[in-house]
């Protein structure tokens, strides 16, 4: 099985993104998919049905990713965050960061 999203806010989905991770995540939510199986669907077997070679992080094998930081499949579906590189043929063609900055906590029963 395979898996896509065409749904960009559209009325089927009016928060769609186009995002691979956002599908899986709809996968295992509605479809009752476990995240690896929902993963392979939208990566390997998304791939294979559009008659694209498998790849594998490898020597030898395409350099075709995205890179996240999760610690597993079930945390990058949770929180499919927005922090990201794309390598497309051995190339960085897209990284995108977010800078989260919090200002100075005020201290709880102090006045000034």
């Amino acid at each position: 099985m395979a898996a896509g999203g065409d749904n960009l806010q559209d009325p089927f989905n009016i928060l769609g993104r186009g995002d691979p991770l956002e599908t899986a995540a709809l996968l295992v939510l509605a479809g009752h998919d476990d995240p690896a199986t929902a993963y392979g669907a939208v990566s390997s077997q998304a791939r294979q049905a559009m008659g694209l070679p498998a790849v594998a992080v490898a020597p030898g094998a395409p350099a075709e990713l995205l890179a996240i930081r999760a610690g597993s499949v079930r945390e990058a579906l949770a929180t499919a965050t927005a922090d990201r590189v794309v390598v497309h043929a051995g190339r960085v063609v897209a990284r995108t960061a977010v800078h989260r900055h919090f200002p100075d906590e005020p201290q709880m029963g102090r006045t000034a």
